[in-house]
């Protein structure tokens, strides 16, 4: 009995060459972390939801065609795997090692930008009620989503943090995914509905 191979999750870069030409409004990071952030706090979209949003979102100035569909649908089905399957598998879609650190930065702050925008629109934005490590992970994206890299020495310097900032990050999507969105997109996921409860 062989295990059915996952397909490739889509690269930063293979989603960028696709949609740079068509003059889109927003970048891939962005785009991936508004899908995140949506599935963490709790919403729940369909593919065809996720399609339709997206275009509306990357605002082409061409219209995309069935290859663009195509990859932004395969970003659905990755994200949606690595939050449901064990082991905290998320990977948020960035650029790759040989990027300049300063679009690396910049990325994981867009990363982070569409994240709080996508956590805001399941329904809470504005949210009193969230635990305090809840409102501390948003508010360190938040923080995040604000740096900008201009100075040579900065640059050095986040070299060397990267990484664990990106963890960082990966760790608190995870976080809040389990407090708000796990139980209904894993339950989604296997096909079961709601448990029903028990008084």
């Amino acid at each position: 009995m062989t295990a059915e191979t996952e397909p490739t999750p889509v690269t930063y870069e293979q989603l960028s060459e696709l949609l740079q030409p068509l003059g889109t409004l927003i970048n891939p990071a962005e785009l991936q972390g508004l899908l995140c952030g949506k599935f963490c706090g709790g919403a729940n979209p369909d593919e065809t939801e996720w399609l339709l949003e997206a275009v509306e979102e990357l605002d082409f100035t061409q219209a995309p065609d069935e290859n663009v569909r195509d990859i932004l649908t395969q970003v659905f089905r990755d994200t949606r795997a690595q939050l449901t399957r064990d082991g905290f598998a998320l990977q948020p879609l960035l650029p790759s090692d040989e990027a300049e650190i300063t679009q690396r930065v910049g990325r994981l702050g867009s990363w982070c930008h569409g994240f709080l925008v996508g956590f805001g629109s399941a329904g809470h934005a504005g949210d009193t009620n969230l635990s305090e490590e809840a409102r501390e992970a948003l508010e360190d994206m938040a923080a995040i989503a604000q740096v900008d890299l201009d100075e040579e020495e900065s640059a050095r310097a986040a070299e060397n943090d990267y990484a664990e900032v990106v963890e960082y990050v990966r760790m608190a999507a995870v976080a809040l995914f389990m407090e708000f969105g796990a139980d209904k997109l894993v339950k989604d996921e296997s096909g079961e509905g709601p448990e029903p409860t028990i008084h």
